[in-house]
């Protein structure tokens, strides 16, 4: 807690990447923000050298009348009010995981394109909402879809752990993220994967904020783009179907997408062991909490096999909860 999204928490930190053995290192990434911000080049040294002042935001929870104030920052900064995402937000009770998860489910992107070669600079009044380090764990049951239990994409007993930050300019209508991941593959000579990649600047227009990301980190631990259509929430479309495959993405098929996202390489197999990441964030004023998830997917079949068996092999991994919000100068 954002394709980006290429068609197209979080969302959501400098280029951090351990160089001890068995951890690959990733390059600079250039994903967009939402499903229409395709902004690419924010500077990582843009968040550097930033003194916090006192400020820091409120649960969402704890907010009397949230709408009140969702109206409020709307007049203050020149924003309009989503109205389904305030009804959404102002019904939440509690920022468990699973509650945050559902949340963020009903929520939609709602941000605008800027330049694609613009860089956004953090000033006194750039908030600041952070994820630390968080474990991603199995899901095997989300939104209708069921995922396998199985520990064959990742390791039961490796690290599977995320961690962002979204910066949020409600003055200058701006928002960007940066995220680190950290995962343990349960097969291949290089296991473990920690890379880090940071979004380019979106736009919005209304409060409640909604951001939403996509990406497929790939073995070596670069990144690019997920070459599925659209951004989705998981590869899964159905029971015994993928997502369809990029409107644009001349000559790609879905067995090459099967190819990409298998994670078998024992018994003479070749999967090409990358993974498939989204993320969603939203706040809904100045000064209350936002809140994120993180999810990653990976399957496992033998080469050549068809799309319903690789669907039933998909594990879900996620993360989601509340990130406190702190201002920046």
């Amino acid at each position: 807690m954002i394709k980006i999204l290429s068609n197209s928490f979080l969302i959501l930190s400098l280029l951090i990447v351990n160089s001890h053995s068995g951890v690959t290192s990733a390059t600079q990434s250039s994903f967009t923000i939402s499903q229409i911000a395709k902004s690419l080049g924010h500077s990582s040294s843009n968040t550097l050298n930033q003194q916090s002042n006192n400020m820091t935001t409120s649960s969402i929870i704890d907010v009397v009348n949230l709408k009140a104030d969702i109206q409020a920052d709307a007049v203050k900064f020149g924003l309009t009010v989503d109205t389904a995402a305030a009804d959404i937000l102002s019904g939440i009770a509690n920022t468990d995981s699973k509650s945050v998860s559902a949340a963020l489910t009903s929520l939609t992107d709602n941000l605008t394109q800027l330049d694609d070669d613009y860089v956004s600079t953090p000033d006194q009044n750039t908030i600041v909402y952070s994820m630390p380090w968080t474990d991603l764990e199995k899901v095997t049951s989300y939104d209708g879809k069921t995922y396998s239990s199985n520990n064959n994409v990742f390791s039961a007993t490796g690290t599977q752990q995320s961690r962002g930050k979204v910066y949020v300019n409600f003055k200058k209508k701006e928002i960007w993220a940066d995220i680190d991941v950290k995962l343990t593959r349960a097969e291949g000579a290089t296991s473990t994967l920690q890379t880090n990649y940071e979004t380019g600047t979106a736009g919005f227009t209304s409060v409640p904020i909604v951001a939403t990301t996509v990406r497929k980190f790939k073995a070596d631990g670069t990144n690019g783009h997920d070459n599925f259509d659209g951004i989705n929430d998981t590869m899964k479309k159905n029971a015994t179907t993928i997502q369809d495959v990029c409107d644009g993405c001349t000559g790609l098929t879905k067995a090459e997408l099967i190819d990409n996202f298998n994670h078998k390489v024992t018994g003479g197999n070749t999967g090409d062991q990358d993974i498939f990441f989204y993320g969603k964030f939203t706040t809904a004023t100045s000064s209350t909490s936002g809140l994120g998830t993180i999810i990653v997917e990976g399957g496992y079949v033998d080469d050549g096999a068809n799309e319903a068996t690789f669907a039933g092999t998909i594990e879900r991994l996620e993360a989601s909860g509340e990130l406190t919000g702190k201002a920046f100068e």
